[in-house]
């Protein structure tokens, strides 16, 4: 309440008179107890007057993706603060699309309703209702024409193998996605590809490696002809001999025109021990040897006959390293080594005893052979 003097004109349109709104008002202005807007008043006697809030207007524009379109009016007016129900307006999707959500300038999705503050705009994003799957071929095969085409939304397109047609001398190996990888199914979440993949067929090859020996697959282009000589067999210790067919015949090629199966045949490896002997004695028996492959020939087991004046030492390698045994992992020698007795190049002293003695009855024998002529001449 204010006091004024009479005669007093009051301008409403300027300070104090301006009122500040609460939040979402805005000051419209004065009116008398009548509602009739004031600019001005002139105090003549007591008055009484009204100040006038309203909601602030909020403008709400309406928008749509290619896809579709929102029903008239596109700007919508409404007070500060009120819900709005995106239900209420009308969408109109374009053939093959449905409204998916609403979304705000930042690309917000807006869910179910909103309450507006300030102008803005929403948008009205429609999405499609199928996808297409598109299939392609790698190799030599086609694909059944029902395969590709449209799809529902996320629905799942299971990719069956008897879809594809493999040409003659091709298998099909499978579907693989956009990235490459495997697949036999493929989700509708948006449009896709897959790709048939076809190789030539192919014929499996197994070597079978008897005695030691080891299994071996190989897989060729049907057709393929495969020398056999480039496969090594059997393990260390045998020796490989060559390879049969399925029917036992000897081959050294396999015509890939369906899986073989071919067996190497290997046999065990010998190596040959050559004894030799240095001079002062001599290896009894066979001076050369054959064992196993791996056989570890204990050399004291080896007969030697030693000539007199000499002693046998032992057997020395290629070398001349001592051997007391040998690893027959390859062909191998051994030599017999024998150095000069000593013991019976020097005469003991009973030798020297005997040896006097025999000279010493040998003289008397001489001496008694000359007195016996002397009394013969007399």
């Amino acid at each position: 309440m204010f006091v004024f003097p009479y005669g007093t004109v009051l301008d409403l349109t300027q300070a104090p008179y301006l009122l500040a709104p609460d939040p979402g008002y805005r000051f419209v202005g004065w009116v008398d107890s009548e509602g009739n807007p004031l600019t001005t008043v002139t105090i003549t006697n007591d008055l009484e007057i009204f100040a006038v809030f309203e909601p602030v207007k909020c403008n709400l524009t309406l928008q749509s993706d290619v896809n579709g379109s929102v029903q008239a009016p596109l700007l919508r007016i409404y007070d500060h603060g009120t819900t709005v129900e995106l239900s209420s307006f009308t969408t109109i999707p374009n053939s093959g699309f449905k409204l998916d959500h609403w979304e705000n300038e930042t690309g917000k999705t807006l869910a179910g309703n909103f309450v507006i503050h300030d102008d803005c705009t929403i948008k009205a994003v429609f999405e499609p209702t199928s996808f297409n799957l598109t299939v392609m071929t790698d190799g030599n095969g086609s694909v059944d024409s029902s395969l590709p085409g449209s799809y529902p939304r996320d629905s799942a397109v299971t990719l069956y193998a008897h879809l594809t047609f493999p040409e003659s001398g091709s298998e099909f190996s499978g579907f693989v996605d956009e990235n490459g990888d495997p697949v036999d199914s493929v989700l509708m979440n948006g449009n896709r590809q897959v790709t048939a993949t076809f190789m030539i067929e192919q014929a499996v090859l197994c070597l079978f490696l008897q005695d030691e020996g080891g299994i071996m697959t190989y897989s060729y282009p049907l057709g393929t002809m495969v020398d056999l000589s480039q496969f090594n067999g059997g393990n260390e210790g045998y020796q490989f001999t060559g390879f049969v067919d399925e029917n036992g015949d000897p081959v050294d090629s396999v015509l890939m025109n369906a899986d073989r199966d071919i067996t190497g045949t290997c046999t065990q490896a010998n190596y040959l021990l050559s004894l030799l002997a240095y001079p002062g004695g001599s290896i009894s028996g066979d001076s050369t040897r054959w064992y196993p492959a791996g056989t570890i020939v204990n050399l004291s087991q080896i007969e030697v006959t030693t000539l007199g004046g000499y002693m046998f030492q032992g057997f020395v390698n290629e070398n001349g390293d001592s051997l007391e045994s040998v690893i027959m992992n390859s062909n191998r020698q051994a030599t017999a080594v024998f150095d000069e007795d000593e013991t019976e190049a020097i005469p003991t002293l009973n030798e020297w005893g005997m040896l006097c003695l025999a000279m010493i009855l040998m003289l008397l024998s001489i001496n008694a052979i000359g007195s016996n002529k002397s009394r013969l001449r007399h």
